[in-house]
């Protein structure tokens, strides 16, 4: 396994040949497997998505509960510096995704606290299971400056390619660009640490656990998207 980490535009690992060659590649020969249903999304900012959180097929579920269980979290915890991380049971956002030819997902910032546990969601990791993508194909992940400005990276996604990255208020990412391929396929794994109530130090490299509450998925269109910033800001204006 390899591992290249950066700060910019908010820190994150790209892990590459995450998994055991054998896991990964029944991972994703049994990728539709199992009995869940699949849940579709489209709207404004997200169309041909599907995602599964239960009812996986063994060898998929044996790689998501690997990544919940206690050697993964607590690896992840030194990768990253966080606390020591929960994972949810509920895989609430979670699971398998798969993204259709002419899908894209806007970018966005995710929301912080846990709908029912209330903990604060701190580190995505997401693992790429395509195992045909080639250049041209599209879906690459993007990350975005704070300011929404302009993307600053991209990240391919590669079969058995993980990312890892923390997650707040400024973590803009997404795949706007529509899928050329046939399909992209992801499974993630959304991680939290118990809310801080009470404001910790300046000096405290946690001091954000505690921030600002983020309830829903905080989409925002990119700078040459006028009709959908016209949107954004005609919805904030009838809220107020």
């Amino acid at each position: 396994m390899t591992t290249t980490y950066c700060t910019d535009p908010f820190e994150h690992w790209v892990l590459d040949d995450f998994l055991p060659p054998d896991q990964a590649w029944r991972a994703y020969a049994h990728f539709y497997g199992g009995d869940g249903t699949w849940t579709h999304r489209n709207h404004l900012y997200c169309r041909n998505k599907e995602t599964r959180t239960h009812g996986l097929h063994p060898d998929v579920e044996q790689v998501l509960q690997g990544l919940e269980g206690q050697a993964l979290r607590h690896y992840f915890s030194v990768l990253t510096g966080l606390p020591e991380l929960e994972a949810d049971p509920d895989r609430f956002g979670g699971g398998q995704h798969v993204i259709r030819r002419d899908g894209f997902l806007g970018i966005h910032a995710d929301f912080t606290h846990h709908p029912t546990t209330g903990m604060r969601r701190a580190l995505n990791v997401l693992i790429y299971l395509n195992a045909h993508w080639k250049k041209g194909d599209g879906g690459e992940l993007e990350l975005w400056a704070p300011d929404m400005s302009r993307c600053v990276t991209t990240v391919e996604p590669l079969f058995n390619r993980a990312v890892v990255f923390k997650t707040g208020l400024k973590s803009f990412h997404g795949h706007p660009e529509p899928l050329r391929a046939e399909e992209r396929r992801s499974l993630a794994v959304y991680y939290y640490v118990p809310v801080i109530k009470e404001q910790a130090p300046p000096a405290t490299p946690y001091a954000w656990i505690g921030g600002p509450i983020l309830k829903t998925t905080d989409y925002r269109p990119r700078p040459w998207e006028y009709g959908l910033r016209m949107r954004r800001w005609l919805s904030k204006r009838i809220k107020r």
